[in-house]
């Protein structure tokens, strides 16, 4: 790999090329891999199509190795190419030693082939070993070759050599579908995409030189302006500043997850004079806009210093859970802004210390009127396109779930999403008795019940397995 100039990439921020072209048949290997999106994380089983937060360091996929999928090295990770509009890790430059008689050249996979569980040090490649030796060799300092990646057509006919579909057209979970059908997931992001048209028309004037952020997609159907991570990282990080334009540090990582490339958060290594301890703090990616300046580019953070500065910070040697569904609603709360994994339709598997309570304690069954009852609740322990519903229930006089429980105490049941709740018949209102049979909640700071099966009435409709994997499938 060529030495990359810091000067020379300072203009790799190239504007998306606009594409009329209609939808293009999916092939076998892309729709199987969508069945399998997300579902390949640990903690879910495969077709359940609900995942863990598999958040990273971008920094430390750097010279991870990449295997084929007979678990041979093919390479490691030289430079990742980010869509800054979309907020996604779009590519992985890959370096090689000239294995599978393919030359010694660096070579450019699509993100979304590129898999790694849990904890392992090392990514594994869907691609097969055909579709490795036809990649197209890339030097990520030469200009056109970044140019075409902005190029709607020539990225779409890309990934489509790899059975993989562009990941422009496939922001939630994506799904073979008849045409003029959509679904929820894409419904919400439409939604979106019309209010931050809207919003885009009062933002910036034309040519200010600003990459919109997720929450402000210029690129409906597009790829959006690319950017090497080696670019924002590499030499102390780019400048960060403040929406009113005052810098307050610099930028010292991103956080990606694994599951679909989407860039959560930008790690900001605050300014000494601003915050003398713990001056690494998260901001969220959808907050985040990309500035062009000579000779290297600014993040801006669309946020005033006040909120920069009194963000809740860590060290460099105490990072926080990430992985954590608190954690980001509390940092997003913060920012006043939307969970990535929201945004984008993920569906949660429990986590761990939940999770735990279904294999270590006994089902409880309990009876109680609804109160309230939340057809699209965020804070849902499973959050799928439309949000796992929840029901606020004063449970019967006499019932304890937990020592230390209050007489006619209330408790939260997680059910599921509305769709799959309406697809089996059950209209759950208000002042309806039910009767939940779940595992409690091992989290003290509520009544907590994950339902396994919900019964109203003379109708009985199961959840949740024994494991506690949801029993629905989403688009």
């Amino acid at each position: 790999m060529q030495s990359i100039s810091a000067l020379t990439l300072a203009h790799l921020f190239l504007a998306g090329v606009a594409y009329g072209g209609g939808e293009t048949a999916k092939t076998a290997g892309e729709k199987t891999a969508e069945k399998k999106e997300c579902s390949v994380a640990h903690g879910a089983k495969a077709g359940e199509h609900a995942c863990k937060l598999e958040p990273r360091r971008i920094s430390e996929l750097r010279n991870m190795k990449v295997l084929t999928k007979q678990g041979e090295q093919f390479g490691t990770i030289e430079n990742m190419i980010i869509d800054v509009d979309h907020g996604r890790v779009a590519y992985a430059v890959i370096s090689h030693g000239g294995i599978l008689g393919m030359g010694d050249k660096d070579v450019l996979l699509p993100f979304v082939t590129l898999r790694c569980k849990g904890d392992a040090k090392e990514l594994r490649t869907k691609a097969t070993i055909e579709q490795l030796k036809q990649a197209e060799g890339f030097d990520d300092e030469n200009l056109d070759q970044v140019r075409k990646l902005s190029d709607a057509a020539f990225a779409e006919r890309f990934h489509r050599q790899f059975d993989v579909r562009p990941y422009w057209q496939a922001q939630g979970h994506s799904k073979a579908m008849k045409k003029g059908e959509a679904s929820a997931a894409e419904k919400k992001e439409q939604g979106a995409e019309r209010k931050s048209e809207e919003a885009r028309t009062e933002g910036p004037a034309s040519g200010s030189g600003m990459a919109a952020h997720p929450g402000q997609k210029t690129h409906k159907n597009t790829p959006g302006e690319m950017v090497l991570m080696s670019t924002l990282l590499d030499e102390g990080g780019v400048k960060v500043k403040a929406k009113d334009g005052v810098a307050v540090g610099h930028l010292n990582n991103l956080i990606v997850d694994l599951n679909r490339g989407h860039i959560g958060y930008a790690i900001v290594n605050r300014e000494s004079e601003l915050v003398p301890e713990n001056q690494l703090c998260a901001v969220p990616w959808e907050l985040i806009r990309v500035q062009r300046v000579d000779p290297r580019p600014d993040v801006i953070a669309e946020a005033p210093v006040a909120k920069i500065k009194d963000a809740p910070g860590f060290s460099a040697g105490q990072w926080p859970d990430m992985a954590k569904t608190d954690w980001n609603e509390r940092t997003n709360a913060y920012f006043d802004a939307t969970p990535y994994y929201v945004m984008y339709g993920y569906v949660l598997a429990p986590e761990p210390e939940e999770y735990a309570s279904f294999t270590q304690g006994g089902l409880k069954t309990c009876t109680g009127t609804i109160r309230s009852f939340d057809r699209d609740a965020e804070g849902g322990l499973v959050q799928g396109d439309e949000g796992a519903c929840t029901a606020r229930i004063e449970l019967k006089e006499g019932q304890q779930l937990s020592p230390g429980q209050e007489k006619a105490a209330m408790a939260t049941v997680i059910l599921a999403p509305s769709s799959f709740l309406s697809s089996k018949g059950l209209d759950l209102r208000e002042g309806q008795e039910i009767t939940v049979k779940g595992w409690l909640s091992s989290r003290t700071d509520m009544l907590r019940v994950i339902a396994m099966s919900v019964q109203a009435g003379d109708k009985t409709v199961e959840l949740r397995n024994s494991g506690g994997h949801p029993q629905w499938k989403t688009p």
